[in-house]
């Protein structure tokens, strides 16, 4: 596995390549971000998520991740352990939305609760 390379965008210094090319991404959708905005801490930790976005009035909070097979069990806990960091901001926001992004699928949760994945391929859209 690859480790994280740091990567400037925009004159922000951000934790991997993966974060640089999926503000750029962002960028050329006309969504508004932030990265990093704040960290929330809660009954399980703290957690501090990767971007976000801001649009038509709404919030969403992003979690980006290395593309994974929810069959390999391996990957299937680390998306489960993903998914228990994020429930974090829930604790003092309830109503926020939520998005971990993995490869080209997202799980999408909003209220306290996970919806379900969809189809989100982001990275056929940024030149490498």
């Amino acid at each position: 596995m690859f480790k994280p390379r740091p990567t400037v965008y925009r004159g922000t210094l951000m934790r991997s390549r993966n974060e640089a090319r999926f503000a750029q991404y962002l960028d050329s959708t006309g969504v508004d971000w932030v990265y990093e905005p704040r960290a929330y801490g809660g009954t399980n930790g703290d957690y501090l998520p990767d971007f976000q976005l801001f649009e038509r009035g709404h919030s969403l909070f992003v979690e980006l991740k290395r593309p994974m097979d929810p069959e390999d069990m391996a990957s299937a806990v680390e998306l489960e352990r993903a998914m228990e960091r994020m429930e974090i901001i829930w604790q003092s926001e309830p109503d926020a939305a939520l998005m971990l992004v993995t490869g080209d699928h997202a799980i999408l949760g909003e209220a306290g609760h996970w919806q379900g994945t969809v189809d989100y391929p982001w990275m056929r859209h940024v030149p490498r």
